[in-house]
């Protein structure tokens, strides 16, 4: 709304079996950010109405569509942009092996640890991203979902 472009993001992500695909998003930034680093919390490439959809993670809600394709489920690791795949394999042993499953709207690392900017933030996330591998249950998935809410309804009471 207070942006010129387009109301949707696409951007590319690895999903099951690192297959790219494309991960659809309410364009929180202005138009044409530079995605070639990550978003830092107070980032000025968001735009005023984008500081509002993230709190409440509204910018997510296109990814349903992602689930519907059967690229993406509600509950997984969380995929990363494309961008960083090589950089990541690379220097964190065993990266690879978070893309066995769907990637997810929200995960196990997502309620556990949040957004990461450094690789070392992503190898612990790594670790969490491998155990719910590991220990994949509905009850695990519930659980997650119930923490992935409460943390939306927390930010939103401290607003």
């Amino acid at each position: 709304m207070d942006s010129p472009g387009t109301i949707l993001f696409s951007q590319l992500r690895p999903g099951k079996n690192g297959r790219l695909f494309k991960i659809y998003k309410f364009r929180s930034m202005v138009k044409d950010a530079d995605s070639s680093f990550l978003t830092l919390e107070n980032d000025q490439r968001i735009t005023r109405s984008g500081k509002f959809i993230r709190r409440y993670r509204i910018d997510e809600l296109p990814q349903i569509f992602n689930i519907l394709k059967g690229e993406m489920s509600l509950i997984g690791p969380r995929p990363v942009p494309a961008d960083f795949l090589a950089d990541y394999e690379q220097k964190i042993d065993n990266y690879q092996m978070r893309h066995r499953i769907r990637p997810g709207i929200t995960g196990l690392a997502q309620i556990r640890q949040g957004y990461t900017t450094k690789v070392e933030e992503e190898r612990t996330k790594l670790k969490y991203d491998l155990f719910y591998i590991r220990s994949l249950s509905y009850r695990m998935d519930l659980t997650i979902l119930f923490h992935s809410i409460k943390a939306i309804r927390k930010f939103h009471s401290k607003t």
